[in-house]
């Protein structure tokens, strides 16, 4: 234990522990080497897990380095713990780096853990899962170590409001080394994801025999007679989850654009038609439909308020900066007032505001209908 941080982390996670009466139920620590990397692979259940699934490492002398988004790294206070404790970023654009990182850090002899599903599974089973963990331990040539939870989705998970004085039983498996050999990573993934729900399903029954019958409730897989979502219901609303933040994502990029349409008009560096272009807008003489700087603001406006709704009717925090970059732009390109306080260019032509017109009205074509 050379790591004071680190250390005194785990020792306010163990008073958290304490304060929650949390019940712990652990077999196979044993399996957890005391020395060398692994790949320590874990089901992922509730918000808490990164927490428990430290507990067998700590019981063992050792820290478990977390591969975990980019993004939370960049939080002022998040990232600085993130970063004392020596915990690896995950690029979701440019996820090689971060595989290298980990690989490095197995080769020292560290132990990485990872959630292979990625996110939390609504139905608590194992659902889906990515190949990282065999391709890690493939090439670092170290063992994964599958760590199975049941009962912390009692605590706090997806949908569900946090209930931390629950005093629940947690239970905790750590399934023998596995050394992933073969070329198929496919079939191995596949292998992964059958032990994994091997041992989860152990759990279960472990569970059962020694705190009694599983009620219907939430927590409650449908298997067990809960009343959380099937495997199938789980991966339907995943999927819908997926398909809103993928548009979302070109929503916002989409927004960007036309912040940078409206820049360029108000810097008169635009590469919209101008008044005097006649090679877009239909030749000399051709007649633009008129659109005024008021109505077009009055659709931008519009377009803002609606794109910053989800398809769930909350708001998309997500496109705040986007939204912002919009507002600023058209107020740069599309004064209120004839007079420009921050800009020297000249006012937008007709052409211009039509096709500025056109891009508001082709991206208000992407959003979800109103209801």
């Amino acid at each position: 234990m050379d790591e004071p941080f680190y250390h005194f982390v785990n020792w306010v996670a163990k008073n958290v522990f304490r304060a929650q009466s949390v019940k712990f139920s652990i077999s196979g620590a044993d399996n957890l080497p005391a020395t060398g990397g692994a790949v320590v692979v874990c089901n992922h259940s509730g918000y808490l897990d990164f927490m428990f699934a430290g507990v067998v490492p700590e019981l063992r002398g050792r820290y478990l380095r977390y591969m975990a988004k980019a993004e939370i790294f960049k939080n002022p206070v998040a990232g600085a713990f993130l970063r004392a404790m020596k915990h690896i970023p995950v690029d979701r654009i440019d996820g090689s780096s971060s595989l290298d990182a980990a690989i490095e850090e197995l080769r020292d002899g560290e132990l990485v853990g990872i959630f292979p599903e990625s996110t939390i599974s609504r139905s608590f089973e194992i659902k889906s899962i990515r190949s990282g963990a065999i391709r890690m331990a493939q090439a670092a040539g170290v063992p994964i170590i599958i760590t199975v939870m049941f009962g912390t989705q009692r605590l706090w998970t997806k949908g569900h409001k946090p209930n931390l004085r629950t005093k629940a039983p947690i239970y905790i498996s750590v399934l023998e080394p596995w050394m992933p050999v073969g070329d198929d990573v496919a079939a191995l993934t596949a292998e992964l994801r059958a032990r994994m729900q091997a041992g989860l399903e152990q759990l279960r029954r472990e569970y059962v025999i020694n705190e009694g019958p599983l009620p219907a409730e939430f927590w409650v897989p449908a298997l067990e007679g809960g009343t959380a979502p099937t495997l199938e219901e789980a991966q339907a609303l995943d999927d819908a989850v997926d398909a809103e933040r993928a548009r979302i994502r070109v929503l916002r990029d989409e927004l960007n654009g036309l912040a940078a349409a409206l820049t360029a008009v108000a810097g008169g560096q635009s590469e919209l038609v101008a008044a005097s272009s006649s090679s877009d807008s239909g030749g000399a003489g051709a007649i633009v439909p008129a659109v005024s700087v008021a109505s077009l603001r009055a659709d931008i406006t519009a377009l803002l308020t609606r794109a910053g709704v989800g398809a769930d009717g909350e708001p998309v925090r997500y496109l705040a900066q986007a939204t912002e970059a919009v507002k600023d732009a058209m107020d740069e390109a599309l004064p209120v007032s004839r007079f420009r306080f921050r800009g020297l260019g000249d006012d937008p032509s007709p052409a211009q505001l039509v096709e500025l017109s056109a891009l508001v009205t082709r991206i208000r074509a992407t959003l979800p209908k109103e209801t």
